[in-house]
């Protein structure tokens, strides 16, 4: 869990360092280092696990709240109701996360089953 833990945290650092550079293709991008492109399936899947474990990393679940907000549109249904039910079960408030999720999910309520 702490190896998990610091390369979920290794990679939100290498992509938010060099943000400007990322391009957003899915691929990694050379630079100085390598960035990682952390999809919103990956996003949704880190709060998933972190929320199943009951681990409790701040810097981490803002890092993926900041980046699911700015990929909100490449969410499907499912991942959208994994999102607010990882943040639920933690405890966390983030009502800027909590905000955008609920907007998107009424302008995909048709998607919902």
């Amino acid at each position: 869990i702490k190896y998990l833990n610091r390369r979920i945290t290794k990679m939100f650092a290498s992509a938010k360092r060099d943000e400007i550079e990322r391009k957003e293709t899915g691929r990694r991008v050379p630079g100085a280092e390598w960035v990682y492109y952390i999809d919103t399936r990956s996003l949704c899947n880190a709060s998933w696990a972190f929320a199943q474990l009951a681990l409790k990393h701040d810097e981490l679940m803002e890092a993926v709240s900041e980046e699911t907000c700015k990929k909100i549109f490449d969410c499907s249904a499912q991942q959208l109701a994994i999102c607010a039910w990882s943040y639920a079960k933690m405890q966390r408030v983030d009502l800027q996360l909590m905000q955008t999720l609920a907007e998107e999910a009424v302008l995909r309520l048709q998607e919902f089953n």
